[in-house]
């Protein structure tokens, strides 16, 4: 099975399966009809259904997973077995291309879209995910935030709350001197703290935060 979100609040529905860890909480508050799978020590140890209303606890050495109706009607995703020894989590690209990177060691990862500056050059392809014109076109202006990596390995976290058009982050992540970078959640998302400020605030609640530590 694999999990679209982790320890998110408000992310089960009828489509969605989300892992709750022994970081999110002692109990989960289920909100959605659905299934979850219980695992401990590696074995799987209870699949049940369960009803918006439900509060279930989080295994301490393992994990509640919880699957919606349509997310179990997939061909390729079938009812556990009680008993199943747990082979692993493995992260992986659905969607491979000639530049794909090695994810062996890798413990976190971050994705969006879409690619702002490629090998020190502006990247103008669009990929099919990003031709929705209210959000990606010429003069869909939104506020956006980005990320990007100089050639030194210099890390640039990037924050237009005022507003910018895709071209614009270009040009920006460009003018920063950014061998590579791309776009991040935008819109009501877009947020940036900093310092002990909040330098862009969000207009919503947010499920999933980048966060960088510096250890002096």
């Amino acid at each position: 099975w694999s999990a679209y979100e982790i320890n998110t609040v408000d992310g089960q529905s009828e489509y969605s399966s989300v892992l709750y860890l022994p970081s999110y909480g002692r109990d989960v508050s289920i909100t959605a009809s659905g299934s979850v799978i219980l695992a401990e020590n590696g074995v799987i140890t209870d699949y049940r259904p369960v009803e918006a209303g439900d509060t279930l606890p989080v295994p301490t050495g393992g994990f509640l997973f919880f699957v919606g109706p349509g997310y179990m009607e997939s061909p390729w995703n079938h009812e556990p077995t009680i008993g199943a020894q747990i082979t692993g989590i493995t992260p992986y690209l659905i969607n491979p291309t000639e530049d794909s990177f090695s994810l062996d060691g890798v413990v976190s990862i971050v994705s969006g879209g879409p690619r702002l500056v490629k090998g020190g050059s502006m990247d103008t392809e669009l990929e099919s995910a990003f031709n929705d014109p209210l959000r990606f076109g010429d003069k869909a202006a939104n506020p956006r935030t980005a990320v990007g990596v100089r050639k030194d390995g210099t890390l640039l976290l990037v924050s237009v709350p005022t507003g910018a058009t895709i071209q614009q982050m270009r040009e920006l992540m460009l003018d920063l001197k950014c061998e590579n970078a791309f776009n991040l959640d935008g819109g009501a998302s877009c947020a940036m703290y900093y310092n002990g400020q909040m330098l862009a605030t969000p207009s919503r609640p947010l499920t999933v935060t980048l966060q960088v530590f510096v250890n002096n």
